[in-house]
Parts: structure tokens; C-alpha cells; sequence
């Protein structure tokens, strides 16, 4: 299962940390973006329809149901996004990062939160176009999965 985290920080900010084909994505949303996603189930309907229909509810909605999930309606660009592209830093060809486990993409959830720290976070006035590069000049160590440098348990690159 591809690494996905969705969370709110203190302030308001929501995150969507997603692992998926070549690439690792950190996703920011203003304050406000966030709600609960909570399916709506009928017994007359089959599992396929019932899959499809979503409410959403504030935040601070007291009663949530322990099967509702974070998410990030009112469109689906995030107001800034820091994207690290395996197939031009490691060489993957594939779904690399799909495949990492939680304990190797951890480092690069930091690092990209460093990156957040480190611009401001995310500002009410960002363009939805705007991105950050991460900061990758010290060592990072992934998996080679099917990359171009097979045959290694891991690749430990310095990014310049």
C-alpha cells in the first residue's frame, strides 16, 4: 500500500503526504480546507453506489464517526505543493515511490516539512501555482526498487 498521510497542524494547515508512482508529494491547504468525509451508507444499496456518496462535515463537528477520513474539498489543487521527482533524483522509472514503506519515507516527510519551515509555511496569498524545492543537499537514502541502479538494497545520493 503507497505511503498516504493526511493531518492539520496546530494552525490550521492542512497536509496530504502522498508516495505515488515516481514521485513524493507534500501538499499544503490553507486553514479552513479541511473537513471530515464521512460515507453515507443505505442498506438498500449495493456496496458499489453506497462507495460513491460522501458528506462533509466541519472539523469541529463533535460526533465523528470513527470511519470518517480527513480530505480537502473546494477543489483539488492544494495552495502550494513540494514535489520530489524520483525519476530525475534517483532514476525511477516506475513506482518506486509507491513501494517505499512508511520507515523510508518518513526522512522525506521531515525534509519536506523542513522545506515548510524554512519558506514560511503555507501563506494566505500563495497562487495555487506555486512550488517549493525541497532542500535535498544532504544525503537521502531510497530504495532502488526498479530503477535504473537495480540490484542494490539501497542508493544513498547527494543532491547538489
Amino acid at each position: 500500500m503507497p505511503v498516504e498521510v493526511r493531518g492539520v497542524r496546530p494552525d490550521g494547515v492542512g497536509l496530504l503526504f502522498r508516495c505515488r508512482g515516481t514521485a513524493i508529494r507534500l501538499a499544503l491547504y490553507r486553514p479552513g480546507r479541511a473537513v471530515w468525509q464521512i460515507a453515507v451508507r443505505d442498506k438498500a444499496w449495493c456496496p458499489e453506489e453506497s462507495l460513491q456518496l460522501w458528506t462533509h462535515h466541519p472539523l469541529g463537528t463533535p460526533d465523528v464517526p470513527t470511519d470518517a477520513r480527513l480530505a480537502f474539498p473546494r477543489g483539488t489543487e492544494p495552495d502550494q505543493e513540494l514535489v520530489i521527482d524520483g525519476a530525475r533524483v534517483w532514476g525511477w522509472c516506475g513506482h518506486e515511490a509507491g513501494l517505499l514503506r512508511p520507515a523510508a519515507a518518513a526522512p522525506l516527510f521531515d525534509r519536506l516539512m523542513a522545506t515548510v519551515a524554512r519558506s514560511g509555511g503555507a501563506r494566505s496569498g500563495l497562487a495555487l501555482s506555486d512550488r517549493i524545492q525541497p532542500d535535498l543537499t544532504r544525503e537521502v537514502a531510497v530504495p532502488a526498487a526498479r530503477s535504473r541502479a537495480r540490484g542494490k538494497e539501497g542508493i544513498s545520493i547527494s543532491i547538489s
